[in-house]
């Protein structure tokens, strides 16, 4: 007999993506159309895979959940993603299924007290319209061993990504744009590796604010065409205080503006990276990488 169309899907995904439908610990793959599949998918030892579209988390049915709760409020509707462990998140090929969300203020998803969370292939996109309200892309709250693999985040709010409390994080070729004050922020958190990420055409106070932490490296990622600009305040490409372990290990540094690089007192460590001409601000201060 002839194939089904959703044989034909599932015999593409296991080729295109290079797993089993079945891994150790989880079981077979749920595939998913829309966003109130997604969210009655979600749970501990599962893989979750999104098929193409726009994934609108405003157009939710918003019922709370064993493990999704919603945070509701003026303008606001955002998702909290409980107590997880062992989930996997994923779409057939990289930023194929986009997720975002029309409310106003507030993140898209925050993960709190997570463990072996995977996203894959995914595109956060929120509109423009709300560049200064409260929330961004993506929070994690105590939560522990997360992949981000090729997720592009689109922020068009104050903050891309945001880990508090967090151990053993990996970014791995990731895209953060258009954040309007912090791209990246990581406080009381411990293992941070970017890896291969572009961090682009981001506005505010800073691209990347560490407070409180340990150990977080950038490895071959690109910063470029980051504005950065605040009424009375400095401004700076990577600000950190009370953390140890700040690094840049190879990448480039181009088209950035800022009124410092870094702080003048921060002692990050800079390796192999390209800090191209095109870059204004006033202060630059390294130590040698180790």
């Amino acid at each position: 007999m002839p194939q089904t169309k959703t044989n034909r899907l599932m015999i593409f995904l296991i080729l295109a993506l290079g797993w089993m439908p079945t891994t150790q610990g989880q079981g077979p793959a749920i595939m998913v159309r829309d966003v109130n599949e997604l969210l009655a998918s979600i749970r501990s030892n599962a893989t979750i895979v999104l098929q193409p579209g726009i994934y609108d988390f405003s157009q939710a049915d918003s019922i709370d959940r064993p493990y999704c709760i919603w945070e509701r409020g003026f303008a606001k509707n955002e998702l909290h993603i409980v107590g997880v462990s062992n989930l996997r998140i994923l779409s057939p090929k990289k930023s194929a299924a986009r997720l975002t969300s029309q409310a106003i203020y507030g993140h898209l998803i925050v993960f709190e007290n997570c463990n072996n969370i995977t996203l894959k292939h995914l595109k956060i996109d929120r509109e423009k319209e709300h560049t200064k309200s409260l929330g961004g892309a993506l929070a994690f709250q105590n939560c522990n061993d997360v992949l981000l693999d090729q997720v592009q985040i689109v922020a068009n709010r104050p903050h891309g990504i945001s880990l508090v409390g967090c151990n053993h994080m990996r970014m791995t070729g990731c895209g953060f744009r258009a954040s309007s004050e912090v791209a990246l922020r990581a406080q009381g958190c411990n293992a941070v590796l970017f890896t291969d990420c572009n961090l682009l055409n981001n506005t505010g106070k800073a691209v990347v604010a560490v407070d409180s932490s340990n150990s977080v490296r950038f490895h071959g990622c690109a910063f470029i065409g980051n504005v950065l600009e605040a009424d009375s305040a400095a401004t700076y490409l990577i600000d950190a205080c009370s953390s140890t372990d700040v690094g840049l290990l190879g990448g480039v540094i181009d088209q950035n503006k800022a009124s410092h690089m870094v702080p003048e007192g921060m002692k990050a460590a800079c390796s192999k990276v390209q800090i191209r001409p095109g870059n204004i601000w006033t202060v630059s201060r390294f130590r040698p990488m180790h």
